[in-house]
């Protein structure tokens, strides 16, 4: 009974507050970037508190070897560091990274791009969006930094993808020219069986599958149908970001509807329908020679976003740090005039005591000498 109250409130902290915060992370996940970390933490909160009430109320935990390197208080200790750490100290450490970082920022478009594409930053900077009721043009520009992501990965699997094609297609046109059809056969012939007499000690099925081995890695279709399904994934994941930005971004009455003129927004949706028509008309493994057509599909929302963002909430973000590092600088100067006054008062006062006590000491030798005079 003497770890009672600790099981209360290790129990409405299970029961009552571990719900609460995970139906508000659910409902703030699109919001803010920090809920994945708060989730895990709040995870490792969970588990110790499970562990440390298991520890209590199961007697055996404590009369096995386990309690003699994890004692029952330890997962209470682990619980206090974890909402310490969550609560105190990376708020405290966050706070000591925007200051040093605000000193920096340029007051442009290329500041705010920094801002946002920090993760510390772009949270302090989003809470500003909600006070300006324009988070929609936040959260835009993190989906469009992802599609862009994808877009630029995709391009890179296709520039290589042509790279190796056009390195075989020389290779096999060069051999070519130098052997006739058939003495090519009869060179892969020799290859199997020179792979034959130096892998005779090799069972028949290894034997067979290095041979393919062999002629797949120097096999152009078969190293164009590998890349051609990665890069058939790649163009997938791009075909169904863009849906979703479209639907949450884009298409009129939806969640989060940016403030774009209809001009861009018809080419958007014109686009967009044009390139579900053709993927539609692909199979999804045969996907490989339909060319991007909606890389740049979001690039005219995404410049009238930045700009509105700059000119309507960036401005005003660092006029706010300015005017806040001013009162402090304000502030501070003050402190130090308020210290410099006392120091110079107390100094004026001992100057006073000292000059007191050098006119009594001469009125004392002055009354002395008289007296002595008298005598």
């Amino acid at each position: 009974m003497e770890y009672l109250p600790q099981i209360i409130l290790v129990c409405l902290f299970l029961f009552v507050s571990f719900p609460l915060i995970v139906y508000q992370f659910y409902r703030l996940h699109d919001k803010f970037k920090f809920v994945n970390t708060l989730m895990i933490n709040l995870l490792l909160m969970t588990i110790s508190a499970g562990l440390f009430i298991y520890a209590m109320v199961v007697p055996s935990y404590n009369c096995s070897q386990i309690v003699r390197y994890l004692p029952s208080d330890a997962y209470g200790l682990i619980v206090s560091c974890s909402f310490h750490y969550s609560q105190v100290i990376k708020p405290i450490l966050n706070y000591y990274y925007i200051n040093r970082k605000s000193y920096n920022l340029e007051i442009n478009t290329n500041g705010l791009i920094t801002v946002l594409d920090d993760e510390i930053l772009f949270n302090e900077f989003f809470e500003f969006c909600k006070q300006k009721c324009c988070i929609e043009n936040a959260l835009f520009y993190t989906e469009y930094k992802k599609f862009i992501r994808l877009v630029n990965i995709l391009a890179k699997k296709n520039k290589r993808n042509l790279s190796i094609s056009e390195y075989y297609i020389a290779k096999l046109s060069k051999s070519n020219n130098k052997l006739g059809g058939s003495e090519n056969n009869f060179n892969d012939q020799q290859k199997i069986e020179k792979i034959h007499s130096k892998d005779s000690n090799i069972s028949n099925g290894e034997q067979h599958r290095s041979i393919l081995d062999i002629f797949r890695s120097s096999d152009p279709e078969f190293i164009n149908m590998k890349e051609g399904k990665k890069r058939a994934a790649a163009y997938y994941e791009i075909h169904k970001l863009a849906n979703e930005i479209y639907k949450k971004f884009i298409d009129e009455n939806s969640n989060h509807e940016i403030n774009i003129p209809e001009k861009a927004r018809k080419e958007i949706k014109t686009k967009l329908i044009s390139h579900n028509q053709s993927y539609s008309n692909e199979k999804f493994g045969s996907i490989n020679n339909v060319k991007l057509d909606i890389e740049n599909i979001f690039d005219e929302a995404y410049e009238i976003i930045l700009q509105d963002l700059y000119l309507n909430v960036y401005i005003d973000y660092m006029y706010k740090k300015d005017k806040n590092n001013n009162d402090n600088n304000d502030n501070n100067k003050q402190n130090n005039n308020k210290r410099k006054n006392k120091e110079i008062e107390v100094d004026g006062s001992t100057e006073n005591n000292c000059n007191n006590v050098i006119i009594d000491n001469s009125n004392i030798i002055s009354n002395d000498e008289n007296k002595d005079d008298q005598d």
